[in-house]
C-alpha cells in the first residue's frame, strides 16, 4: 500500500488537544507519501511583532482561549476556540495553499467548514475520559488539570461531534490502536476518492 494515489492529496484532521492527531497524521504522511503540517507550528510565525494585548488568541492554549473573554463558562469555552480559528484563518490557508495539495494537516483550530472544500476533513475522537486524559498529559503538565484545561477539551470534544454530524465529516474514534485508526483513516480517505 505505499503506492496509494488519491484524489485529494490534502487530508486534514481536526479534534481536541491530546486525542491522537499528531500520531495519525505523521503516519498517514508517511503512508501517502505526503508532506505533514502541525498547524501549532503556525502560532511562531502569528506571534512575530504582536503581544498577548494585540492578539491574545496567537498567544493562548487553545483550551485557555476563553480568558481572552472572561470567566470560564462551557459559552466563553466554545467562543474562545471559534476565536481562536478566526484569528489563525489567514495563516492556515496560507499554509495549505504552500502544500500544493499535497500534505497532511493537523490542528485542534482547524475550521473543518473552511478547509472542506480543500480535501478530506476527518474529525479525530477520543471517547475514553481515561485514555484522554493520559495522552492530554503527554505534551502537559498537571497544572492544566488543574485549571480546568482538560475538561475544556472534553466539552471542545461534544462541540467538534455535533459540528461534525451536521457537516456530514467522518469521525473517526481512538481507541489507542493506531494501526486500526490508521486503517479506517485510509478507508474514509479512498471512499471519499472514489466518489
Amino acid at each position: 500500500m505505499n503506492n496509494i494515489k488519491t484524489k485529494h492529496r490534502l487530508i486534514f484532521i481536526f479534534g481536541v488537544p491530546g486525542s491522537g492527531k499528531s500520531t495519525l497524521g505523521e503516519l498517514l504522511s508517511k503512508k501517502l507519501r505526503v508532506p505533514f503540517l502541525e498547524v501549532d507550528d503556525i502560532k511562531a510565525i502569528a506571534q512575530q511583532g504582536e503581544t498577548i494585548k494585540s492578539n491574545p488568541y496567537y498567544f493562548l492554549h487553545t483550551t485557555e482561549a476563553y480568558k481572552a473573554l472572561g470567566a470560564r463558562t462551557p459559552e466563553n469555552v466554545i467562543q474562545g476556540l471559534l476565536n481562536v480559528r478566526k484569528a489563525f484563518e489567514y495563516l492556515v490557508q496560507k499554509e495549505v495553499l504552500m502544500l500544493k495539495n499535497s500534505g497532511v494537516v493537523e490542528g485542534a483550530f482547524l475550521d473543518p467548514n473552511k478547509l472542506k472544500d480543500n480535501g478530506i476533513v476527518i474529525l479525530l475522537t477520543i471517547p475514553s475520559s481515561t485514555k484522554h486524559k493520559k495522552q492530554f498529559l503527554v505534551h502537559r503538565t498537571k497544572e492544566s488539570l488543574i485549571n480546568g484545561q482538560f475538561e475544556n477539551a472534553r466539552l471542545f470534544q461534544e462541540y467538534l461531534i455535533s459540528e461534525a454530524k451536521k457537516l456530514n465529516l467522518p469521525i473517526l474514534v481512538n481507541n489507542g490502536d493506531m494501526n486500526t485508526l490508521v486503517g479506517k483513516a485510509m478507508s474514509h480517505i479512498l471512499k471519499i476518492d472514489s466518489i
